[in-house]
């Protein structure tokens, strides 16, 4: 990600593919074993044109987010 910026996911671009109650379904049935499998893999990196995130950085704050908004 950019020096100095934060990463916030937004609810809007999770509803993309899914609507909000298939998403509630799908991360109450599936959260806690992609929390598992996710977490053991931590150094992993995302790149695209406009920024580099890395999983260590970033995915306990989508955790916490995707838990408050689809759980």
């Amino acid at each position: 990600m950019r020096e100095g910026l934060v990463y916030q996911p937004s609810k809007e671009e999770y509803l993309v593919v899914l609507d909000e109650d298939m998403l509630k379904k799908y991360w109450s049935e599936n959260g806690e074993t992609i929390k598992s499998i996710l977490r053991e893999d931590d150094n992993k990196i995302i790149r695209t044109k406009s920024y580099v995130a890395s999983y260590s950085e970033h995915i306990e704050t989508l955790f916490s987010f995707l838990d408050k908004e689809f759980k």
